[in-house]
């Protein structure tokens, strides 16, 4: 059983970052995408984000953890919110930008480079998508957990033709250059890489 498909751990999760805000990584997105375009935000979790930008945006916010799902729905009954799995992404709308903060980390490389092909599929001509990691080489197991950490070496191998690299950079989460953001634009392609 993972983490967060327990009710405990996801109250416990939201309760540890209830504090934090993300303003630096979404007035970063806002930089490069214009207010009233379309997210699909992988992996929302408890919600911090996807409150910071369902003002300026039309979001829908998605996680595969029914908990958070659930909970937030709770407090907020009219979010546009529900269940997707970030790899497998069966949806079948298409959108301005996808976004993750420190979400896709917790795939394999492997499942990674899947998601980025299928992400691809969904964006709208011209689309971006927008991602955060942590920043390092190593690869831990927390409860069940995969803490997958990326250097940009790392990131840059898993994008393929199918993406132009907008921003590949460091900065300061917790302590100087501790993470990544990732900003791709969707290339139009005959035949994507495989």
């Amino acid at each position: 059983m993972g983490y967060y498909e327990t009710l405990e751990n996801v109250k416990e999760y939201i309760e540890m970052a209830k504090e934090y805000q993300s303003t630096l990584v979404v007035d970063l997105l806002k930089r490069h995408l214009s207010p009233g375009k379309s997210i699909l935000e992988l992996g929302m979790g408890p919600g911090n984000d996807f409150n910071c930008l369902d003002d300026d945006y039309e979001i829908l916010g998605t996680d595969k953890h029914e908990h958070f799902i659930r909970l937030f729905k709770a407090h907020s009954p009219e979010a546009n919110v529900g269940l997707l799995d970030a790899i497998t992404l069966e949806i079948d709308r298409q959108f301005d930008c996808i976004y993750s903060n420190k979400v896709l980390m917790h795939l394999t490389k492997e499942e990674l480079h899947a998601s980025l092909k299928k992400q691809w599929t969904l964006l709208k001509d011209q689309g971006i998508l927008f991602h955060t990691f942590w920043y390092g080489e190593e690869k831990e197991i927390h409860g069940g957990l995969l803490n997958q950490y990326y250097t940009m070496k790392m990131l840059a191998y898993q994008v393929g033709d199918e993406f132009e690299v907008v921003l590949m950079a460091q900065y300061e989460e917790f302590e100087p250059n501790d993470s990544i953001v990732m900003i791709l634009k969707k290339r139009t392609l005959d035949n994507p890489s495989k």
